[in-house]
């Protein structure tokens, strides 16, 4: 096996490992935290909307005509081409209404297209295993680019090429 095969091979290992890597870092939470922050919010949006619909109860009780359902908010003060925007949550008025398991139910039915992930101390200790074994991978690459070198072969090093790793092995 010639030299440019081996760095072929450590190219592709790399290029692997930097993938891993990426998805990692773009995937900071697990599923069980995922369903944990769902869980806090429904369960944050119940207790709002109750207390709405307790005061609606309350004033309807005293002999003001309810209305459980008008939805109020303020409008910001700036207007774009005469529509202002308006943003209203009605997430604990459903949450009040429908009840907290039913809305959990629908919510976490579909969990499973929340990517796996790995609970955060598996991915800092998988995060650093995969940074140890892509300097080790990017040292061998430039020794063996250094390596043929001396042969009269030019290999090109990977845009990517860290500067601290060609550093260290030319020094």
């Amino acid at each position: 096996m010639t030299q440019s095969n081996d760095i072929a091979a450590l190219r592709e290992q790399i290029a692997t490992l930097q993938a891993e890597q990426r998805t990692l870092q773009g995937q900071p939470l697990w599923r069980g935290d995922v369903e944990l922050q769902i869980r806090g919010l429904v369960h944050h949006l119940h207790a709002l909307g109750s207390e709405a619909l307790s005061r609606e109860l309350e004033r309807s009780a005293a002999g003001a005509f309810p209305t459980p359902f008008h939805v109020q908010g303020s409008l910001p003060i700036g207007q774009v081409n005469g529509v202002a925007p308006f943003s209203v949550d009605l997430g604990p008025l459903l949450v009040a209404l429908l009840g907290e398991e039913a809305v959990l139910a629908t919510l976490l039915k579909n969990k499973a297209i929340i990517p796996v992930g790995l609970k955060p101390a598996e991915r800092t200790t998988r995060l650093a295993a995969i940074a140890a074994e892509l300097d080790r991978l990017e040292v061998e690459e430039e020794a063996l680019i250094e390596s043929s070198e001396m042969f009269g072969e030019q290999i090109t090093r990977r845009r990517d090429a860290r500067p601290e790793i060609i550093l260290a092995v030319t020094a």
